[in-house]
């Protein structure tokens, strides 16, 4: 059984995805552990696969419904209209109800959680960069919303300034930054905010600021604090 939803390894123990016949239908479930924890994840998560699917494989039906283990919020409406399915809230897992012909569907995989997950701080400092009248608070804020991509590179973020490569290059050096030097420091200023909010764990962490591997981010994580962000994150949960 096969599809991009399916071959992604799990974040805390074992695959995280798994198909499951249950109640006549099939599903994908979330085998993430304390999900209601951290429900923005659950919503992005989910958001993404179903409307990636729908947006990109015009072809084939994925989702029937979703099945969500938090509570109804207040924004609850806007589930069903962006999912286009019906939704029950304060379900026993979390899952989407797929097409039984969905799995057989061969998608390439891609290890690259697209959560694009922004608690309230995060929101804020979006808010606040995108206030800015700075080429680097425009590339930060750019940056922010797409750094779970994995895409974010400067030809990308220039392309949605609407100026060549060289152009922001140039710019970004009369400010006295580098590109590479404004993903990095974007990247340490979110990756601590997520690991001290104890809420993501460390491989959420690595995936939500778009890096390819958990040990590519521990590695970057130490050169900015000099300590691994597992200790990092043991030590925020012992204050």
């Amino acid at each position: 059984m096969g599809g991009f939803l399916v071959e992604t390894e799990g974040l805390a123990h074992g695959p995280r995805f798994a198909n499951v016949a249950r109640d006549g239908a099939f599903w994908l479930e979330d085998n993430r552990l304390n999900p209601n924890d951290f429900p923005e994840l659950t919503e992005s998560t989910w958001s993404r696969f179903i409307v990636h699917a729908r947006d990109n494989f015009p072809d084939h039906v994925f989702a029937l419904g979703a099945e969500v283990t938090h509570a109804k919020p207040a924004h609850w409406r806007a589930y069903e209209e962006i999912w286009r399915v019906p939704v029950t809230f304060g379900a026993a897992r979390n899952a989407i109800r797929m097409k039984p012909a969905w799995p057989a569907v061969r998608i390439a995989p891609d290890n690259r959680y697209a959560f694009g997950v922004l608690s309230e701080k995060a929101d804020a400092l979006l808010r606040d960069l995108e206030a800015q009248d700075t080429v680097r608070g425009r590339v930060e804020a750019l940056l922010m919303a797409m750094l779970h991509s994995g895409e974010a590179d400067i030809e990308t973020i220039a392309g949605k300034m609407g100026i060549s490569r060289q152009t922001l290059f140039r710019r970004l050096k009369a400010a006295g930054v580098t590109f590479a030097a404004v993903l990095d420091g974007l990247r340490r200023q979110l990756a601590l905010h997520y690991l001290n909010g104890r809420k993501v764990s460390v491989n959420e962490t690595a995936y939500l600021l778009g890096f390819s591997e958990p040990a590519a981010f521990s590695r970057a994580f130490k050169r900015w604090t000099g300590r691994s962000p597992r200790r990092a994150k043991a030590r925020c949960g012992a204050g």
